[in-house]
């Protein structure tokens, strides 16, 4: 069977809410789909939990010991609530 993906079931597809905010996942989403695959991709949503994780600068200092601006030599950065006024913005960082 083939369907596509969108947003709604992409988010959908992880069941465990606590790995990424909603948020997130809709920054997930965009960022996959910007892609032009040349063939059928499978959602594989153990591989985006194991490649992605969501922090807060502040998490981001105490399990690493890292600035975001040393994230981001290292690694990809996504800012997930950049457009909120009143959040603490959290980071969608690509694990290294």
């Amino acid at each position: 069977m083939k369907i596509t993906v969108t947003e709604k079931i992409f988010r959908d597809a992880f069941i465990r809410p606590t790995k990424f905010s909603y948020d997130g996942l809709t920054k997930l989403f965009n960022y996959y789909d910007q892609f032009d695959y040349e063939s059928e991709v499978e959602l594989d949503v153990i591989a985006i939990c194991r490649e992605w994780q969501e922090l807060t600068l502040e998490e981001m200092k105490d399990q690493f010991d890292m600035t975001l601006e040393e994230f981001k030599e290292k690694t990809e950065i996504i800012e997930t609530n950049d457009d909120i006024d009143n959040e603490d913005p959290t980071y969608l960082i690509r694990k290294f």
